[in-house]
């Protein structure tokens, strides 16, 4: 039993934030394992459909999601996911070209990012 706590094996589920999944991925460093994550980030005002739809791009073409997260502040909705595209269908020009159709379908922006862009951008 101890070990299973240990592990974080056991009946519980467990989250795993993106900081920590970075730190503990064991490709995490890979140059290449880094170029297959991708960061999607949705706005707009809320209505009924946004995460089937945008998800639905991302599994039609074989996109993982890592992590997910929305929030709705009143009426705006504003969700950020992290996605493995080591086995889409598609080049990421072309998902991110869906994408954005897909949200300007729905009246939100989306804006999708290889994770290496992203965290250049975001550094402290």
């Amino acid at each position: 039993m101890e070990s299973e706590k240990a592990s974080g094996a056991g009946n519980s589920p467990q989250r795993l934030t993106l900081e920590a999944w970075a730190s503990s991925s064991p490709a995490s460093g890979s140059p290449e394992e880094s170029k297959n994550k991708i960061v999607v980030t949705v706005l707009g005002k809320d209505r009924i459909g946004i995460i089937a739809r945008v998800t639905g791009v991302l599994a039609q073409h074989h996109v993982n999601i890592l992590d997910i997260s929305q929030t709705i502040f009143g009426e705006l909705f504003s969700m950020t996911l992290i996605g493995d595209i080591g086995r889409a269908d598609i080049p990421f020009v072309e998902l991110k070209r869906e994408l954005v159709a897909a949200g300007q379908e729905l009246g939100v922006r989306v804006l999708i990012q290889r994770q290496e862009v992203f965290e250049r951008m975001h550094r402290p």
